[in-house]
């Protein structure tokens, strides 16, 4: 994510549990923003900061799933007293029951879990963060991550319509902001990689996170322009720790769990027919 790995503070694959009473986090609030779409903001404690790493949630002891897929790899801020997860989009039974706590309820919390996005040496204005759907939540925290250590980061954000992009005012306050759509409603009409800025600017580095499809066709300009980019794969994932194998992606290092070694890689990492 923004910020290293911080493996000196919590150790490579160890879990912090935020806690009240060790096990939960209090919901501070819920926003139930653009529909189809909640915003969570929950509060405990946390070693370091990272951004781009999955989060397990739940109700009750031991962090009960609240659904097939609970991981979730759309953690946008962890900070030292404070949780926010940006977007929770509706998609499924547990992500239907997150939607439906209220303020002043504790539900369980379990991360970082796995790798984050690697923050650059030198301070560059050329750093292109793309997101795409509930993707976008990352691509805000990492960008105010790299605005504070002195990098202009660009946003480039796709979505099918005007209805579905999220939290634009906050992405303008620490960079650029583009946007396309598929119907044309906000920014350029098409996809993210049809963008004008993209024959406009050269960027050094790309992070993108989105639905596959997405990410795909990024990895490919990235590639084909020699840029280096990170993308965070949305793999369905259910345990969290590299024991069920159902997020297994196969890479240059042999098959690895997105859930442990990844979520985010470098697509020379990946084997993508790029």
């Amino acid at each position: 994510g923004a910020v290293q790995r911080h493996a000196d503070e919590v150790g490579q694959g160890q879990f912090a549990f935020l806690a009240q009473g060790g096990h939960g986090a209090l919901l501070f609030g819920i926003d139930d923003g653009v529909q189809g779409f909640h915003q969570l903001v929950v509060g405990g404690h946390l070693h370091g900061g990272l951004v781009g790493v999955a989060g397990k949630i739940g109700f009750g002891h031991g962090a009960r799933p609240v659904g097939a897929g609970q991981v979730l790899d759309i953690v946008a801020g962890i900070g030292v007293k404070l949780v926010q997860v940006t977007v929770i989009q509706l998609v499924g039974d547990g992500t239907r029951r997150l939607a439906e706590v209220h303020p002043g309820e504790t539900i369980n919390v379990v991360l970082p879990l796995g790798n984050a996005y690697t923050m650059p040496l030198e301070a560059s204005d050329k750093l292109l963060l793309v997101g795409g759907g509930v993707g976008t939540a990352p691509m805000l925290y990492l960008g105010e991550q790299l605005a504070k250590k002195g990098h202009k980061p660009t946003f480039l954000l796709g979505a099918r319509s005007d209805k579905d992009l999220l939290q634009l005012e906050e992405f303008a306050k620490y960079g650029e902001v583009y946007t396309t759509t598929e119907d044309g409603s906000h920014g350029e009409k098409g996809y993210v990689t049809q963008h004008s800025i993209l024959n406009k600017v050269r960027f050094e580095q790309i992070y993108t996170c989105g639905p596959k499809p997405m990410m795909v066709a990024v990895a490919k300009y990235a590639k084909s322009n020699q840029i280096e980019c990170e993308v965070s794969l949305e793999n369905t994932m259910a345990c969290g720790i590299g024991a069920c194998l159902c997020c297994v992606e196969n890479t240059t290092e042999g098959h690895l769990c997105v859930c442990k070694e990844g979520p985010v890689f470098n697509i020379n990492k990946l084997l993508w027919q790029i």
